[in-house]
């Protein structure tokens, strides 16, 4: 089965900390992106190399939002979000 990982957020508060941190650790070079909602929103993305291993991101900066506790979405991809959701309930969880 491929990498049902489509796509994740981390927000942050500073984004001039973070992006030295993530740089740092991991020993990339993350790129700006265009804000999507042209209302402050700040992104940087991990980028996507195809040949290679892991799913693609963005470190995240939007006004009026707190960094931390559970500030980080996964978003999976799918065919039918009905199929899955269904599998969440067999198995014991719960869709928000």
């Amino acid at each position: 089965m491929a990498n049902p990982i489509g796509w994740f957020e981390i927000y942050v508060a500073d984004m001039d900390r973070a992006l030295k941190f993530y740089q740092s650790v991991f020993q990339v070079n993350l790129e700006p992106m265009a804000d999507p909602t042209e209302s402050g929103v700040v992104m940087w993305s991990f980028g996507l190399d195809m040949q290679g291993y892991g799913a693609t991101g963005a470190l995240v900066k939007v006004p009026g939002i707190e960094a931390g506790g559970n500030s980080t979405l996964v978003y999976f991809s799918c065919q039918d979000c009905a199929i899955e959701a269904k599998r969440v309930e067999m198995a014991g969880g719960s869709v928000q």
